[in-house]
């Protein structure tokens, strides 16, 4: 059996005094940016992230 390499990476969003977690506030926050109908003209086709 080959042996494989693997990643796992843990994001905690929280929101408000009380740090409240994201899936929380998914209607508020996370659909509502979804439905917005804002649109974002990118110049390139390129994302370059550096640690």
């Amino acid at each position: 059996m080959e042996t494989k390499q693997m990643s796992l990476a843990d994001l905690n969003v929280v929101f408000g005094k009380e740090e409240e977690p994201l899936f929380k506030h998914i209607d508020d926050i996370v659909l509502s940016a979804l439905k917005s109908g804002f649109k974002r003209e990118v110049k390139r086709n390129y994302l370059h992230i550096k640690n």
